[in-house]
């Protein structure tokens, strides 16, 4: 267990634009074509995997396509937006203007219904969260 601990394989903390998130977050490098603006991390020190993420992209047709393909999200309604929850206090910069300027897709099944998407209509940038407790 110590070699794994000094190894950073259960290490815990929060991390905000650290180039290392999306490693944290999917287990892999940031793939070229994605532009990544801003992210957050955050992992417990549970030894069930405990997680928080925001992630802010700009556009890129292959995030968008991967995650409207997924059957267990639905685009919400803005008058449905009142229940939108995030994992405690969301960063000042996630999806900093008022819903109604977004198009949004939640998460309601198969252990995703914590997951939003958030597309921006005027700027097309992709801003997403997941969290897993």
């Amino acid at each position: 267990m110590l070699v794994l601990s000094s190894c950073g394989y259960l290490s815990s903390g929060s991390w905000e634009n650290d180039k290392q998130n999306w490693q944290r977050a999917y287990n892999t490098s940031v793939p070229d074509s994605i532009i990544l603006i801003h992210s957050y991390y955050w992992k417990s020190t549970h030894w069930t995997l405990e997680q928080a993420m925001f992630f802010e992209t700009e556009y890129n047709e292959r995030i968008i396509k991967n995650f409207l393909s997924d059957s267990s999200l639905i685009k919400m309604n803005t008058a449905d937006t009142t229940i939108i929850t995030f994992f405690e206090k969301k960063p000042k910069w996630f999806v900093p203007k008022p819903y109604h300027h977004y198009s949004i897709w939640k998460g309601v099944k198969n252990n995703n219904d914590n997951f939003l998407l958030f597309l921006d209509q005027e700027n097309r940038h992709l801003y997403w969260t997941d969290y897993q407790l």
